[in-house]
This record gives C-alpha cells, structure tokens and sequence, in this order.
C-alpha cells in the first residue's frame, strides 16, 4: 500500500512537471458600445469624468463676472491744455497788433484809392547831380543836386504841398536830408522842386574812414558809378472849389536805383544816365 501509494505521488509530480499549469484567464474589458451620433452628424460629448477643476494659478484672479456682465469703466483723467510762456503770450498779443494795425491801413489806402484813385500825384525823379570837390579827398565835401517833378492828373481836385522832405540814401544809410518850400498843384498841373544835400553836414560829425563814404569812392573809381535812392515825405491836401470838401493825406514816395555815371575816375561830376524814371508811392 505504501508502495502504490508513493507511486502515484511520483506520478502525480511527474505529470505536473512534464505539463505545467496553464495560468487562470483574467477577464479582458471590453469597450464602450459606439455611440448613435446626433441628428446633423456630430457625436455626443465626453461624459463627464468628474475630476475637479484646477484651480487659477496663484497671481491670476479668476473671471468672477457673470455673463453679460460688464466689465467697469475705466478712469480717464482729463488733462488741462499745456501752459503756454509768457514770452508765448506777448508775442501772440504783439502778432494781433500787427495784423489789426496792418488790415486798418490796408482799408485806408483802399478806401483812398476807392475816392481818389485816379487823383493821386505823380512823382518822377528827372535828374541826380553828383560834384566831388577834392578827388583826393572824397570826405572834405560832396554835394548832390536832385529834381524830382510832381503831377497832378485829377480834374476835380487841387493838391497843396505843406510839407515836403527829400533824404538822399546809400544802402540804407542816410546822407543828408533837404525841404522844399510848399507848393499848390491845380488840375492837371506839373510842376518840379529841388532838393541839395552834402557831406559832411550839421548831423555828421566825423566821416573820414567811414566805412560808407569808402564803398562811395570804391565804387567811383572802380565801377565808374553809384547809385543812390531818394526817399520824399510829403503832406497834400485834397479840395474842392465847387463845395467845402478836403481830404488831407501823408504820401511816402520812393525813388529808387538811381545811378550817377562819371565818363572816366578823373571826372568829379557824374549825373544820372537813365532820364526820368518814375517813382513809387508806399503808403498813402
């Protein structure tokens, strides 16, 4: 009996060597059924997995406003316009000025010319005279001559000369000045004044090296002209015989360019080569 009996253990060890046992089969998950899309062809979303939302990041607040809600407004702060200089302001205020003083004469001369348009003198520079006493020494004394015609072309009105004053000019720089004694144009009446001036005079003290008087020489000698510019202030009074009615104006008339010729740098005496030329009234 116990022989049998370790027999069939030594069989029974025998066959479990020789055929191992197989491991128990674990049962393998098996996948969702597909689900029956929606009508239109889209599926339906993921099912819920019911994890918890993440918190925001710390530093970022979470969007706490409801929809539709809107976000609140934000602060403006309204600035002033910049503060402008005082400089700024006089000079806007001295620009002003200009401009009103400029208009007004601008309606003046225009108001003028609109009742007296064809009435206005005339003015021509018939001829310039220039005499060098001392060629060696243009400063010891220089004289010039000047005729300048007047005209009148109204056929209503008489012009009276109260005041005339002629100053000759070199660039800018005056040289002398000379009045004429008054006079009274009738209609469509010419007539000429003349006007000397000199240098040195009662308002130069000293012009030996003036810079002026050597550009005058240069000019002289090198060029064998100089030109000059008269400038003439004058006051004229409009009347009427026929009725009480007179108009009183200050003209300021321009001659400008004019050149005195001398044939060679021996001459003294140079005079105007272009004839008449006609000048201009600036303002009136």
């Amino acid at each position: 009996m116990a022989t049998s009996s370790s027999e069939e253990d030594r069989k029974t060890l025998t066959s479990t060597t020789e055929s191992p046992s197989k491991p128990q089969s674990q049962p393998q998950p098996q996948p969702p059924p597909p689900e029956e899309p929606l009508s239109g062809g889209y599926p339906y979303p993921p099912p819920y997995q019911g994890y918890p939302p993440q918190p925001y990041p710390a530093g970022y607040p979470g969007n706490n406003y409801q929809y539709g809600a809107q976000p609140p407004p934000h602060a403006f702060i309204l600035l002033g316009p910049p503060q402008r200089s005082q400089a700024y302001k006089l000079a806007r205020v001295f620009l002003v000025i200009m401009i009103v003083l400029f208009l007004g004469m601008s309606l003046m001369s225009f108001l003028t010319w609109l009742i007296y348009g064809s009435d206005i003198p005339e003015f021509h520079a018939e001829s310039l005279e220039m005499t060098v006493v001392d060629a060696k020494n243009m400063a010891s004394n220089t004289t010039w001559s000047a005729n300048v015609s007047v005209r009148n072309p109204s056929q209503k009105y008489e012009v009276s000369y109260d005041y005339v004053e002629a100053t000759l000019v070199y660039e800018d720089h005056l040289l002398d000045t000379d009045y004429a004694d008054p006079f009274v144009l009738g209609k469509k009446e010419k007539r000429t004044f003349g006007s000397k001036f000199q240098t040195p005079n009662a308002n130069q003290k000293n012009i030996v090296g003036a810079t002026w008087m050597t550009e005058i020489e240069n000019e002289r000698r090198h060029r064998g002209e100089v030109a000059f510019d008269l400038r003439i202030i004058v006051n004229v009074v409009f009347r009427r015989r026929d009725y009480d009615h007179t108009l009183s104006r200050k003209l300021k008339v321009f001659c400008g360019g004019l050149k005195v010729v001398f044939p060679s740098t021996a001459d003294t005496v140079g005079r105007m080569d272009d004839g008449s030329k006609e000048c201009l009234i600036l303002s009136t």
